[in-house]
């Protein structure tokens, strides 16, 4: 141990000043490191997630905005479209409980519920507001 401290003190004081600081620097190199990437990963899932929610959310706006205006024409074909997006690549995860339930009692039954499907696109518009803050919220943030 003694030899250790008298080589320390046989080292220069310029050269140890550089050495310590050169340690530290890395030190927190290491701990910025260590830091940063779990949330760097956070926020690209946060912006995955909320992407597909987005775009998910805004292609049943428009079919059931499309069955509202146009309800004997053109419903069925829109119907078996949102049975295709619900159940393309498990996207019907990214639906709350509520809305999910509503866009399969519309996409499934021959006779359109009127009061459901005006109550589905609401829950669907302020649901995506809602989303839409959160984005904006968080790109000011960064």
């Amino acid at each position: 141990m003694e030899q250790i401290v008298d080589s320390i003190k046989g080292i220069d004081k310029n050269v140890l000043g550089i050495l310590i600081t050169s340690l530290i620097a890395f030190i927190s190199w290491i701990v910025k490191g260590l830091v940063e990437i779990p949330l760097n990963n956070s926020k690209e899932t946060f912006f995955k997630y909320f992407e597909k929610r987005i775009e998910l959310l805004a292609d049943l706006k428009v079919r059931l905005s499309i069955i509202a205006y146009f309800p004997k024409e053109e419903s069925k074909k829109y119907k078996e479209q949102i049975q295709e997006i619900l159940l393309k690549d498990g996207r019907a995860a990214y639906l709350n409980s509520q809305t999910l339930e509503n866009v399969l009692k519309i996409s499934i039954s021959p006779q359109t519920d009127e009061s459901i499907l005006l109550k589905t696109i609401d829950e669907i518009n302020s649901d995506l507001s809602s989303q839409i803050s959160k984005v904006e919220q968080s790109n000011s943030f960064l």
